[in-house]
């Protein structure tokens, strides 16, 4: 156990993409706050920028996101089972360097599966009946 371990260096991953994912959705309900603002100040406090969407932006960052714990936590159960398995082959199985290249590939792996999502999404200008202005809007 320790650094050099491929197993504790994969906790230590997924803790961070947790972490990252915990600010995702922490930028969703600031967006959500201020949005709830808007409302109850009947339009008279006003963003330039709808609040609801960078609530969808945010959604869509975070559901990119959590698909690298799921992956990362499909591995360290992988891992478990060969412990068990081959309990003398385990070390030399999963080493820091295959982990950190196998983390990484699952990160890229994300984020290249969301790219079109990201790719499509605009903030024009467009009139808002709400408040009788036009802002940045999905």
């Amino acid at each position: 156990m320790g650094a050099d371990d491929g197993v504790t260096v994969s906790f230590l991953c997924l803790s961070s993409a947790e972490f990252v994912c915990f600010l995702a959705l922490l930028g969703q309900e600031l967006s959500m706050t201020l949005w709830v603002t808007e409302m109850i100040s009947g339009f008279r406090i006003v963003f330039f920028v709808q609040p609801m969407a960078f609530n969808n932006f945010f959604g869509n960052i975070r559901n990119c996101l959590f698909t690298i714990p799921v992956l990362m936590i499909v591995y360290l159960s992988v891992a478990k089972c060969m412990c068990v398995f081959k309990p003398l082959h385990f070390k030399n199985m999963f080493p820091v360097r295959r982990t950190v290249w196998i983390m990484a590939g699952f990160c890229v792996f994300a984020i290249v599966s969301y790219m079109p999502i990201f790719a499509s999404i605009g903030f024009p200008e467009l009139y808002d009946g709400n408040i009788n202005k036009t802002r940045h809007m999905l």
